[in-house]
């Protein structure tokens, strides 16, 4: 027996008497030391709940000491040993969701079943996982505390109570006589007509007023007759039928009349940011009237939710994510044999997914709130496969549609640049401003002179002065330009568009200009400062690209990175 297991050994033959070691790590769950060796320098740890660990599905945490521990062949090996105490105190165990520790930093993710022996299917790359740790800090902004769009998940710390929608849960509270019981019961019946609706309980305390647990309910009308029996289980309320749901409901709403909807949380994942929910569903009998208990598992419907598109770009990331999932619908659904995934950046409201889909809503490649959708199924014993055909990758989808968009610019973009090195400077000054010239200022102003009618015109001018809605330039001639406000707030060297013409008479006389073709005026549509004198700054084709496109990063194909400016 090699040292690893002797000393595993010798854990659990005292683990009994010696209160094994706990740890609550910031996954908020209480973790339960299964294994050690101090002299390999690795610990292992199950996700325990009152104190017991042995469940179908594991999570366990392995921390290590070094992070070579995560290799292919190390951990292998490690796994064969953990196997060992698996088999021996949990025989029960069917799957382990695997996450690897190095300095308290999560390095690895995979997971292990009892089916391969335990041994562990290729696990997410370290660098992988930190870089999709760091984007989901970016996007939440507080690493232990983390929200999506419209949503915030609850605190565990408080009573949760669902979040009832008024415009679409057909839902109204009924209570006993004696107001000590009340039900959350779902019915299209008038508002008015339900307030004097009443039930009788048997087989609960009520001790919460909103009934929990099993219950033996019966609701009577405003005429004090026998509605309905609800006899089963009953949630925050709501009847369940036959399953007992120990869950945090989130959200109450409805798509209509015939489909009444309910979110849960399941966990949120505060490394990757993720929030797993699920959902129940109560639907109207048409020819009854009456609404079904509230169910969840045919098929079994389950959303991430985050607005972390990047972790749907990698295949072994997405991978553990499933498995995730898949562990879930094994712990809420036993039986069941479909499941529904998506991933979203909303926790409900997705056509085709929680809600049905109508025909005149968006394609789901239209919505930009859905990242990823598949469908799961499987035979019963068997593993979880995916429907090839039903499976949407959205989030890689529209980052190929971003790499294609960005290849077509770059190709612009080195149109641009073969061009502009054949281009003297005064068609570098007006691809500055997307123009196709830039003009004479004399030339101009003489050509509207003679033809009596404004031109317009581009033109490289220098500011000298600025007042109220106008300014002088002093460069090439002096010339007034109005209609300034909002546009000019600097003098010094602009490119300005425009309209030239001719001063009037009397504007000559009120300017001091006796010339007859130097004395113009640009009424002024459009203004482009320049950093340098002349605009000099043309000169750095790479740079005049970059702005023109917006694009600061932006190199041509055979530029080395860090070239900067390149001379005309």
């Amino acid at each position: 027996m090699n040292s690893f297991f002797k000393t595993i050994v010798l854990f659990f033959c005292l683990a009994p008497f010696a209160n094994a070691q706990t740890l609550d790590i910031h996954t908020g769950h209480e973790m339960k030391r299964i294994a050690f060796s101090a002299k390999a320098g690795v610990e292992v740890f199950a996700e325990a709940s009152d104190g017991k660990w042995c469940e179908d599905i594991l999570s366990l945490k392995i921390f290590a000491q070094d992070e070579t521990a995560f290799g292919d062949k190390s951990l292998s090996g490690l796994m064969s040993k953990i196997a060992l105490v698996l088999n021996s105190e949990c025989p029960s165990a069917t799957q382990a969701i695997i996450d690897g520790y190095s300095s308290n930093t999560l390095v690895f993710q995979g997971s292990a079943s009892a089916d391969e022996k335990w041994k562990p299917e290729k696990g997410t790359l370290k660098v992988k996982i930190q870089q999709l740790q760091a984007a989901a800090v970016k996007t939440s902004g507080n690493k232990n505390d983390f929200s999506v769009k419209k949503w915030t998940p609850p605190d565990g710390k408080q009573k949760i109570v669902a979040r009832i929608d008024p415009d679409t849960a057909l839902e109204h509270r009924i209570f006993s006589k004696d107001k000590e019981c009340s039900i959350l019961y779902t019915t299209d019946k008038p508002a008015a007509k339900l307030k004097k609706w009443f039930i009788s309980v048997g087989g609960n305390s009520c001790a919460e007023n909103l009934i929990y647990g099993r219950a033996d309910v019966s609701v009577f009308n405003e005429k004090g007759d026998l509605e309905t029996t609800l006899d089963g289980y009953f949630t925050e309320g709501r009847f369940t039928g036959k399953k007992n749901l120990n869950v945090v409901l989130l959200n109450r709403y409805g798509v209509n009349k015939n489909v009444q909807l309910l979110s849960y949380l399941i966990d949120s994942d505060m490394e990757l940011k993720i929030h797993y929910i699920s959902y129940l569903k109560s639907q109207r009998n048409q020819k009854t009237g009456f609404y079904s208990p509230w169910a969840g598992c045919s098929p079994f419907i389950m959303a991430a939710v985050t607005e972390n598109e990047e972790l749907f770009l990698e295949s072994s990331v997405t991978d553990n994510i499933l498995r995730t999932a898949q562990s879930f619908a094994d712990i809420f659904c036993p039986g069941t044999t479909q499941m529904k995934f998506f991933a979203t950046k909303v926790p409900q409201g997705i056509p085709g997914m929680d809600i049905p889909a109508e025909s005149s809503e968006a394609s789901p490649q239209e919505d930009t709130r859905l990242i990823y959708s598949a469908i799961l199924q499987r035979t019963l014993g068997q593993k979880w496969k995916i429907v090839s055909d039903k499976t949407q990758n959205l989030a890689r989808l529209r980052e190929n549609t971003r790499k294609t968009e960005d290849l077509r610019e770059h190709q612009l973009m080195m149109a641009d640049y073969n061009e502009l090195t054949k281009t003297d400077y005064l068609g570098r000054l007006a691809y500055m401003i997307g123009a196709d010239r830039i003009d004479n200022l004399p030339a101009m102003l003489t050509a509207a002179a003679i033809i009596k009618k404004p031109l317009r015109v581009n033109l490289l001018i220098n500011i000298a002065s600025i007042g109220l809605d106008r300014a002088w330039a002093d460069w090439p001639d002096a010339i007034l330009i109005t209609q300034t406000s909002g546009l000019l707030n600097r003098t010094g060297w602009h490119i300005l568009s425009g309209t030239l013409r001719p001063m009037t008479e009397q504007e000559k006389k009120q300017n001091n200009k006796t010339a007859p073709f130097s004395a113009g005026v640009l009424e002024l549509y459009a203004a482009a400062a320049c950093e340098q004198d002349a605009c000099g700054e043309v000169s750095d084709l790479i740079g005049l690209i970059r702005r023109r496109h917006e694009k600061p990063n932006w190199l041509p194909y055979h530029a080395p990175y860090g070239q900067g400016e390149i001379n005309p």
